[in-house]
């Protein structure tokens, strides 16, 4: 199968998770279909075929919107499988301080950055930490900041055509179980965003996407939770700005 088929049949593929998501009714059938439904999207064969990274943003998008009231559940297997693509980065699965701060200190525009994660399921695991590069992914950054804007719930200030197209994917991700589990690698996300050719002119966007995270760890309970995830938020930040070489006073207007 070439690449114009394969972009054919996902295409035809995202049309019908698309109508099925809208028939089928109960959360946990629901939930049930949505382990099945991301499976072509992570499919390494298909993926090198493609010569646009489209047909599995659209299909991750639509799935996005579709099941957005089981989503919080499948958020790893949607939301952080959906953001490792358009980064074009793997992930590693730390758990130390001291580890993280280590790959923290890495420049995220290198492509030997990874993204990290503290734990992940089993069914992508594999998908979430292969290091291999592919064409596709590396075409799907320009929509990085866009969809990490709209999980943060944050205006992404660009064109009318750029936000229609992401104005439906729900805010999540936004509990402090989740906050607690993912805010290292939303805030990798945000930095990542925020060092692409894209991010030019949106200073603004990227300050209030760190923002959005902050407020979000500051609901975290444990407080020595809330400390450790505020410091490496901090960490990010401050690798952000040097960089991308802003000065304070940049940042402050």
């Amino acid at each position: 199968m070439d690449g114009e088929a394969v972009e054919i049949c996902l295409k035809k593929w995202t049309a019908f998770l698309s109508f099925v998501g809208s028939k089928a009714g109960g959360r946990n059938k629901r939930s049930k279909l949505i382990p099945m439904f991301c499976k072509p999207l992570r499919s390494r064969t298909l993926i090198n075929k493609l010569k646009s990274a489209e047909p599995i943003i659209e299909g991750y998008t639509t799935l996005v919107k579709t099941f957005k009231d089981v989503l919080e559940e499948h958020f790893d297997e949607l939301v952080v499988c959906y953001l490792r693509f358009l980064s074009g980065r793997s992930a590693v699965i730390l758990n130390t301080t001291e580890e993280i701060e280590k790959e923290l200190s890495n420049p995220i525009d290198s492509k030997s950055s990874k993204l990290i994660l503290t734990c992940a399921h089993p069914s992508h695991l594999e998908y979430i930490t292969d290091d291999r590069q592919c064409k596709a992914s590396d075409k799907a950054s320009a929509h990085l900041l866009p969809v990490i804007c709209a999980i943060l719930g944050v205006d992404y200030q660009g064109s009318a055509t750029s936000a229609a197209n992401y104005q439906d994917i729900p805010v999540c991700g936004g509990n402090p179980l989740q906050t607690q589990k993912y805010a290292i690698f939303l805030g990798q996300i945000v930095r990542l965003a925020g060092n692409l050719p894209d991010a030019q002119g949106k200073l603004s966007t990227i300050c209030s996407c760190f923002t959005a995270l902050a407020q979000r760890i500051g609901c975290i309970e444990e407080v020595a939770v809330k400390r450790s995830e505020s410091r490496l938020l901090f960490v990010q930040i401050k690798a952000w700005i040097r960089e991308n070489h802003f000065n304070v006073e940049e940042l402050e207007v």
